[in-house]
């Protein structure tokens, strides 16, 4: 009887069975998000999805001011209401988010932070996979936001 116990919780354990939560992390360095010379805190969406060619296909503001018509049955979900305070670059710390519950159907996670303005340098919104977005730090600076190695 504990051999077929064990057996079973060997073969759970190696069941593939998906995430129910995913932490991401986020740095916010200066300068970021620039108004009369200060740096200012940026605040973010987080987004579940299905699949990413809606996402590739809009832009940072229609998916920031309409999630359900930009992203069409991509959309799982949208966590609102997070923001990333500006850190010196030798001494930040960041801040970790939290996914829970992660939708057993999302492949993707996708970001916008909302920026004061704009820049040449990258996008105000970015996508990674789920497995890639375990593994990044998604940093802001200026008025974009890219993804770095831990």
């Amino acid at each position: 009887m504990r051999i077929v116990l064990a057996l079973a919780l060997v073969a759970l354990s190696f069941c593939g069975c998906a995430a129910t939560s995913i932490d991401l992390k986020f740095l916010s360095i200066e300068p970021v998000n620039v108004a009369d010379g200060k740096s200012r805190v940026v605040d973010i969406r987080i987004y579940q999805l299905k699949d990413s060619a809606k996402w590739d296909a809009s832009t940072a503001a229609a998916i920031w001011d309409d999630p359900k018509a930009a992203l069409a049955e991509s959309l799982i979900e949208v966590k609102q209401g997070e923001s990333i305070f500006p850190e010196k670059a030798d001494n930040a710390q960041g801040k970790t988010i939290t996914l829970d519950p992660l939708s057993a159907e999302c492949k993707f996670i996708g970001i916008v932070a909302q920026f004061g303005g704009e820049d040449t340098v990258g996008k105000p919104f970015i996508v990674a996979t789920v497995d890639e977005a375990d593994d990044v730090v998604f940093k802001l600076t200026g008025y974009h936001i890219a993804k770095s190695a831990k």
